[in-house]
């Protein structure tokens, strides 16, 4: 992935927002693409033969941050 940096800034600043308490129903629908488009990525390496480990370490935090602005968002 050729914007791997500026994805990670993305998600690091949806974490922030999300760990304040900010912005959850704006960075929800972005979260959720993320998981999808991870999804097909891990998939894609392992018909590859390729470990996923570092793809797949990012979809447990994508998960968590999903989870985290659902319960923002139900409250």
């Amino acid at each position: 992935m050729e914007n791997d940096d500026l994805l990670i800034a993305d998600y690091s600043n949806i974490l922030a927002d999300i760990t304040v308490g900010k912005n959850a129903e704006k960075h929800l629908p972005l979260i959720k693409e993320g998981i999808k488009n991870l999804n097909t990525r891990i998939d894609s390496e392992l018909m590859l033969g390729n470990e996923p480990t570092t793809f797949i370490k990012l979809g447990y935090f994508l998960y968590k941050l999903k989870d985290d602005a659902e319960n923002l968002l139900s409250q």
